[in-house]
């Protein structure tokens, strides 16, 4: 007991919704390790985020099918040799060609993830609360609510396409397509765990794989600035890597969420 007590004030990861961002995998979040995976004796048994037996936290992604549901996961099946160039071309470390190969099926990966993070590995590669991320708008899980109104706002870097600013997804791939490959997302910023009555859990997968975000839509007919903030929880997946985008060549493309005026 006194060494549970003592790890438990070492580490801090101990709620739900951590999220953090591995370099070639993407994101995952921490889940609690099962009380039988924790090999210590303890009145206690709760699950807990921290494994003393392993001395790691548990980090996980959910799967997705990507030939039943929509998702930016698509974009990123290129192929082996596509990979490879990339890495080479962006002059990051050459692997030997086993782990070039594991790690492109990591990058590829649309299967649910489970790997151990040390306190390091996790302290190096969280993603702190209020740090702005991006949703795939063509994600099953996020609302209709939410997707069902969108206007292209802007892109991630250089913008060419200053003139569609206001367009609709359809007439926005329409006429970009020409300019380039664009991912559309909506923006949102991390939360940690909100509870249910305030913000009801998506029913997508389990809530072991999802985080708490707020999303900022502009409320229509209400004048130019003014806006509204929904809270949901959205699973690992449905968060768009950038990262991972870019390595094959490709941008995002930001839409703004509009919801009419009450």
């Amino acid at each position: 007991m006194l060494l549970l007590t003592l790890l438990s004030d070492m580490h801090l990861y101990t709620v739900n919704g951590i999220l953090v961002d591995i370099e070639n995998i993407g994101f995952l979040v921490l889940k609690k390790w099962k009380h039988s995976d924790i090999k210590i004796i303890t009145q206690d048994q709760n699950s807990y985020y921290f494994n003393p037996n392993t001395m790691s936290y548990l980090a996980v992604s959910e799967g997705i099918d990507i030939h039943e549901d929509v998702s930016y996961m698509t974009e990123l099946q290129c192929d082996y040799d596509t990979y490879t160039k990339s890495i080479k071309d962006l002059k990051k470390t050459i692997l030997d060609e086993e782990e070039m190969q594991q790690n492109y099926s990591m990058f590829k990966s649309v299967e649910e993830i489970q790997i151990c993070l040390s306190s390091r590995q996790v302290e190096e590669n969280i993603v702190h609360v209020g740090s702005v991320l991006y949703i795939d708008v063509s994600h099953a899980s996020i609302p209709e609510e939410i997707v069902g109104k969108l206007r292209f706002c802007k892109v991630s870097q250089n913008d060419p396409l200053s003139k569609m600013y206001g367009l609709n997804i359809k007439k926005f791939k329409a006429k970009a397509d020409a300019l380039g490959d664009f991912c559309p997302v909506i923006e949102c910023m991390l939360f940690y765990e909100m509870p249910e009555s305030i913000v009801p859990q998506n029913d997508y997968c389990d809530i072991d794989f999802q985080v708490w975000v707020g999303i900022r839509q502009k409320i229509s007919g209400s004048g130019k600035n003014k806006y509204t903030t929904r809270y949901i929880t959205v699973p690992t997946k449905a968060l768009v890597s950038t990262k991972k985008l870019s390595l094959i060549g490709k941008s995002i493309a930001i839409f703004q969420s509009i919801v009419k005026d009450l």
